[in-house]
């Protein structure tokens, strides 16, 4: 639901690309909203690729941005969480999945990999 992912996966010439009805969030430069939420529902993704602002190993996923929260719980069969260490803060924000609710964490941290216990496969790129 990011606009600019749209157009970078358009001009690569690759894919076929549909952008999200709804409001760009001035911060998180992400398409939010009803009609986003509507739309995101009624395409039944096979995967899902969700931002994240912080990831803990106990409490999950959460954002700084609250009204972006219902479309990052839009339905979907597979789900990749995305976490950048280098944005991480130190303080919890607006949780909206636990560790269970995704398959895949995509995250640039080395301290990941000593998680007791995960469900989910750690891909350290």
């Amino acid at each position: 639901n990011s606009p600019g992912a749209v157009i970078a996966l358009s001009d690569s010439g690759a894919t076929t690309a549909a952008i999200l009805g709804g409001y760009v969030h001035g911060e998180s430069q992400s398409v939010i909203g009803p009609e986003t939420v509507k739309m995101v529902s009624q395409l039944r993704a096979d995967i899902a690729f969700v931002n994240a602002d912080c990831f803990d190993s106990r409490a999950g996923l959460s954002t700084d941005y609250p009204e972006t929260i219902p479309i990052k719980k839009a339905n979907s069969r597979f789900t990749v969480a995305v976490h950048s260490a280098s944005a991480q803060q130190p303080r919890w924000h607006h949780g909206f999945a636990s560790p269970a609710d995704f398959d895949v964490l995509v995250t640039d941290s080395d301290d990941i990999h000593a998680l007791p216990n995960q469900d989910f496969q750690v891909i350290n790129p």
